[in-house]
């Protein structure tokens, strides 16, 4: 998966001589946590980025940013001063988890999304979260109430076809596979399988005689 697939294109933007108090009033009414500072309405250049961290800062301390007492004692200096200037980008290219790995080792909650010096996007924790969600199979419609389903985290070999594995055990039990993702955790490769109908029990118990060790088994 791409940044492209998730980012939000044509983010809200301000001018970097927005004053403070206004880009929290702006960011209070429309839910947002960051905002892009651009060099005009209709720029593309970009030039900072605004965090409610930022914001809570520059705001007295017994002062909430983002309430409406807020706006009245909220300080009328140009958001410029206290933006975080030439912030890390990615490109609509870039791959979903090296966005999230950049994330997480510089605790953002958000990054721009640069194509060729021009503004695209932005890319958030919340669009990671979606992603993941939709990747795993629990994103959008559920699966209708009459059709069991579950979810088996267990134990896979260094080099084992994991999803060959659990797609060929699905077809023996007349099961559909909704997802079936891998991972080192703790020194250890695992898969955590999610699938619906057909026998359940008999696949937890081919599962455990073909020698893999069934580490959670989970019905929905």
């Amino acid at each position: 998966m791409l940044v492209a697939m998730w980012m939000t294109r044509d983010p809200a933007t301000v001018r970097p001589t927005a004053a403070i108090a206004d880009v929290a009033s702006e960011m209070a009414r429309r839910r947002f946590r960051h905002v892009l500072v651009t060099d005009g309405p209709r720029a593309t250049r970009l030039l900072g980025i605004v965090s409610l961290h930022d914001l809570a800062r520059a705001f007295p301390v017994d002062v909430n940013p983002l309430s409406a007492s807020g706006y009245g004692h909220g300080p009328r200096q140009p958001v410029a001063e206290i933006m975080s200037r030439n912030p890390l980008t990615v490109t609509p290219e870039t791959p979903l988890e090296d966005a999230a790995r950049l994330m997480l080792e510089h605790k953002f909650g958000a990054v721009p999304v640069v194509r060729d010096a021009a503004l695209a996007g932005i890319i958030t924790d919340s669009d990671v979260l979606r992603a993941f969600l939709e990747v795993v199979g629990v994103s959008g419609t559920r699966e209708p109430a009459a059709s069991a389903g579950v979810r088996l985290t267990f134990d896979v070999s260094e080099n084992e076809d994991a999803v060959g594995f659990v797609v060929e055990l699905a077809r023996t039990q007349r099961m559909r596979v909704a997802s079936v993702l891998t991972m080192q955790h703790e020194g250890k490769r695992l898969a955590v399988a999610r699938l619906f109908g057909g026998d359940i029990d008999g696949f937890v118990d081919a599962m455990w005689l073909s020698g893999h060790r069934v580490l959670s088994v989970l019905r929905t």
